[in-house]
């Protein structure tokens, strides 16, 4: 399996669905940070703990590597406002509708 450690992961949406899942197979890759991103607090809270029961067995420590942020994507100043809380990241996944222009330094494109 591939490794993400020592790498923070951001996902906005990963309270529920294919977010959700990014999110637990990144705490399964050794991620050293995963954090959800969702507009609802009672969603991200529950997705954090989800997260932190359905992996604690396999990941020693994981209520220190997962956190929740809320925040409505749709909002470009609170997008930026997350990005400098969080400040660098390595990966960040969203979902399409959740898109919006965030100024800051540029995202590396890697081609595979």
């Amino acid at each position: 399996m591939a490794t993400l450690a020592g790498q923070t992961i951001l996902i906005v949406g990963g309270s529920s669905g294919i977010g959700y899942g990014v999110a637990k197979l990144s705490l399964l890759s050794n991620a050293s940070c995963v954090i959800i991103a969702s507009s609802n607090k009672s969603k991200v809270d529950s997705a954090v703990s989800r997260l932190i029961l359905e992996t604690s067995e396999v990941i020693p420590g994981v209520s220190v590597k997962v956190n929740g942020e809320v925040v409505d994507a749709k909002q470009a100043k609170e997008v930026q406002a997350l990005m400098e809380r969080i400040g660098e990241i390595d990966h960040w996944y969203g979902r399409a509708e959740s898109s919006t222009t965030v100024e800051g330094p540029p995202f590396q494109m890697l081609t595979l």
